[in-house]
């Protein structure tokens, strides 16, 4: 964890190279951010307008996971409609 509640996560695979990236925060930073300009602190329609319509969303009591696992090897969790983690992983 970063200071100001800024958590990193890495997975390593097999072959050594980074198969997952993930950062979360309950606060906006704007240092992380996907391809396509989307940061944690971003809304629901933000990323809905970068990504469009995720093909599969799970909806939680307190959260929302849109995943873009195949177009685009990402998946974002949403906090009361704000984005609190990005996750990248690696293409096929």
């Amino acid at each position: 964890t970063r200071p100001g509640g800024v958590t990193m996560s890495f997975v390593i695979n097999e072959d050594g190279k980074v198969a997952q990236i993930s950062v979360s925060s309950a606060r906006p930073y704007g240092t992380a951010r996907t391809a396509k300009g989307i940061a944690l602190g971003a809304d629901y329609k933000q990323v809905l307008n970068a990504y469009g319509w995720p093909p599969q969303q799970m909806l939680g009591v307190y959260y929302m996971e849109s995943y873009y696992t195949k177009t685009q090897h990402a998946s974002f969790t949403f906090v009361k409609g704000k984005l609190v983690r990005i996750t990248i992983a690696l293409a096929d």
